[in-house]
């Protein structure tokens, strides 16, 4: 479901809560854990950090020895590491929405609002500030920013769909969408293209200049690579 390159090595988190790291894709380690799938991964001080359904949360000094802890019953969807802190975001019910967060990765606080629908499919870090993306409104596509992970401000107008997955890179924040990518440079007003065209948006990411992405299209049921270097 997720992967990151940190400390050296590669760190996949999957379905069942399976794990999987290596350095060369020569040689791997395998671990498990918990039974729940794990959505998303990422790295802050010192450690990976994953999260999943269930409440699941795991970390790791090395990615290949991982303890497991829970924060309740919310499903986590993504999550980012910046200014010392991380920070989770997922769904905690039937239109309840969840925020956590954790200066170690270990010890979590975690709250629920119907508010933070704004944030709750995926949440990046750049520029000093977090930038999530969430559900749709009335009539646009939700976002909010935060600069301490806790206290955030929302946002109702940002495109026009829900939007599944963001990330920040080279002066821009940039995230997709049904058929709709949203671009920002401040994580707070926000430019539509209709491009690319994936119905079903993955995940996104920057390097090298470069803004990738995984997703479907319907009219064909195939999975998709996408790439641009401004992210348009």
């Amino acid at each position: 479901n997720d992967v990151i390159y940190a400390s050296g090595r590669y760190v996949f988190v999957g379905e069942n809560g399976n794990i999987a790291a290596t350095r060369d894709f020569s040689s791997w380690e395998k671990a498990t854990s918990g039974t729940s799938a794990l959505k998303a991964v990422t790295y802050g001080e010192n450690r990976f950090v994953a999260v999943g359904e269930n409440g699941s949360i795991s970390y790791s000094t090395d990615g290949k020895s991982w303890k497991q802890v829970s924060t309740g019953t919310q499903s986590w969807t993504d999550i980012a590491y910046g200014n010392g802190i991380f920070v989770a975001v997922g769904n905690s019910g039937t239109r309840s929405w969840a925020l956590g967060w954790s200066e170690d990765g270990v010890s979590w606080t975690s709250k629920s609002s119907s508010s933070y629908k704004n944030i709750c499919k995926s949440v990046t870090f750049g520029d000093g500030k977090f930038v999530g993306v969430g559900d749709r409104a009335s009539y646009s596509g939700t976002s909010g920013y935060s600069t301490d992970g806790k206290n955030w401000t929302l946002n109702n107008y940002a495109g026009s769909v829900l939007h599944y997955c963001v990330t920040y890179g080279d002066g821009e924040f940039v995230a997709l969408g049904r058929n709709e990518s949203i671009l920002s440079p401040d994580g707070i007003s926000w430019d539509m293209d209709n491009f690319p065209m994936l119905s079903e948006p993955h995940g996104i990411t920057f390097s090298d200049g470069i803004y990738a992405a995984t997703g479907n299209k319907t009219s064909t049921k195939s999975g998709f690579i996408v790439y641009s270097s401004d992210g348009n």
